[in-house]
């Protein structure tokens, strides 16, 4: 698969207000932890706290905010003539999320085979992939 980021395991430990301005072709202003394409991620055990944008989201670029946030990465290479992959196979377990908006778990419901275990949270989309949900 082109593009697709290998295995590997994420263990951060804590995330807390993001918020940094990066050059990009994609809008990642309020971002705790992106999983932007990628196989076989491990991202577990991470503390993930209050990443929220600091400005209106320009409708230009993509743009993703929240905890966590899964997503395709097909139409974001910011590198001419490469291109991302949609997500498959990657584990999202045991992250405590809290005070991350518009929500603390996001996922754009691409690939196949993810999955979010036991994440301790209040707000997803879709709705259902916090055990507090």
């Amino acid at each position: 698969m082109p593009g697709a980021a290998g295995s590997g395991r994420a263990a951060v430990d804590a995330v807390k207000a993001g918020n940094d301005l990066l050059l990009l072709p994609f809008d990642l202003d309020g971002v705790g932890i992106l999983l932007a394409g990628g196989r076989h991620i491990v991202i577990r055990d991470n503390s993930v706290r209050d990443n929220h944008p600091t400005r209106p989201i320009d409708p230009k670029r993509v743009g993703f905010a929240g905890g966590i946030v899964v997503v395709s990465s097909e139409q974001l290479s910011p590198f001419p003539g490469l291109t991302g992959s949609k997500p498959f196979d990657n584990t999202i377990a045991d992250n405590s999320l809290r005070g991350n908006q518009p929500v603390d778990l996001a996922y754009d419901k691409s690939g196949s085979g993810n999955r979010f275990v036991s994440n301790e949270c209040r707000t997803s989309m879709p709705a259902r992939l916090c055990d507090d949900d």
